[in-house]
């Protein structure tokens, strides 16, 4: 029997939608999942233009299940949902690079109405993650993006409690690194625009905090910065942070940004210096993710609005306009 729910959706002008949907009934691994909350991130408005459910970043327990599924509750939902579970990088786990049945962000032609800004979600379990009990449904949303893609460095390079990481920026991704760094037992420097961040900055576990007219001076320390997290909407001028860059440092540009990355070839080529990008975590990462976010209590700092039209247009007004402090989250 066909499921019927509740969904904000996107639209050409950009207007969202609350509509009801139709969806299919469960497949033999699939569940449904009733959403309780659900963050906002910036990438949401590049969906905002499209018939799409909106959001990524959802948390929920499960209503009902298909033939062959064993429950578990609560479970987080991101924005990675598709894959065949066949191909090479299936069975690596990356199934964000599925060529047969790719689904990242909705953009799969046939789930556009899986998402988290709705009041259900229908996913295959091995898609979900599970939240665990120390962490509140309403933090546990926000992880499922912003902390997943910070942790991506970590996960997947070879960064030590021995390195100084810094980070560029203190926002929704940034507030969230330096505590993940920190609790690493890295050294963290923390690089801003905004004095008045300095003291929020070392209370989240930041070792030293330099602003951009720190950067200028004479005795600004050079070449110490063995990893730099890049959390900003728009990238840096590379010639201001090229010397705090220590020789075979490791750049990782964590935001979607459509700028070109601009650094001098010969800059990194004195510095062996080397851009990583990372594309997204697969299940067991963000499990581990999580389960070391409830270990060390890293919760994202947050701002609660309601599940409505009038909720999330209010959560999106603020967060175009810069003023969210740092990650906004729906609550059903």
């Amino acid at each position: 029997m066909p499921i019927t729910y509740t969904a904000f959706k996107g639209s050409p002008s950009g207007t969202i939608q609350e509509e009801t949907v139709c969806h299919r009934d469960l497949q033999h691994d699939e569940v449904l999942v009733r959403i309780t909350h659900s963050g906002v991130c910036g990438t949401d408005e590049h969906t905002r233009h499209t018939h799409r459910t909106l959001g990524h970043e959802g948390v929920g327990v499960i209503e009902k299940v298909g033939s062959e599924v064993v429950g578990f509750a609560p479970v987080g939902i991101g924005y990675v949902r598709g894959g065949c579970g066949a191909c090479k990088e299936c069975r690596l786990g990356y199934n964000f690079y599925c060529v047969t049945k790719p689904n990242n962000y909705g953009f799969d032609k046939g789930d556009e109405d899986v998402a988290t800004w709705a009041s259900h979600a229908v996913l295959p379990t091995i898609r979900l993650a599970k939240i665990p009990d120390a962490i509140p449904s309403e933090y546990a949303g926000p992880l499922m993006c912003a902390g997943q893609t910070v942790w991506l460095p970590f996960a997947r390079t070879d960064i030590r409690p021995w390195h100084t990481v810094g980070i560029l920026g203190i926002g929704g991704l940034g507030h969230l690194a330096i505590q993940f760094a920190s609790k690493m037992g890295c050294n963290v420097v923390v690089f801003s625009g905004s004095e008045s961040k300095r003291a929020e900055a070392k209370k989240l576990g930041a070792n030293k905090f330099y602003t951009a007219e720190d950067l200028e001076k004479e005795d600004m320390p050079k070449g110490f910065v063995d990893h730099l997290l890049v959390t900003t909407s728009q990238m840096p001028d590379w010639k201001v942070y090229h010397s705090v860059l220590a020789n075979r440092a490791y750049i990782y540009p964590l935001t979607i940004s459509t700028d070109d990355f601009k650094m001098n070839q010969f800059s990194m080529i004195q510095k062996e210096i080397t851009v990583r990008v990372l594309c997204a975590s697969t299940i067991v990462q963000v499990n581990e993710m999580l389960g070391f976010a409830a270990r060390h209590e890293i919760r994202p700092i947050i701002e609660e609005f309601p599940m409505t039209l009038e909720g999330i247009n209010e959560a999106m007004g603020k967060l175009a306009a810069g003023k969210m402090r740092y990650r906004g989250v729906l609550k059903v």
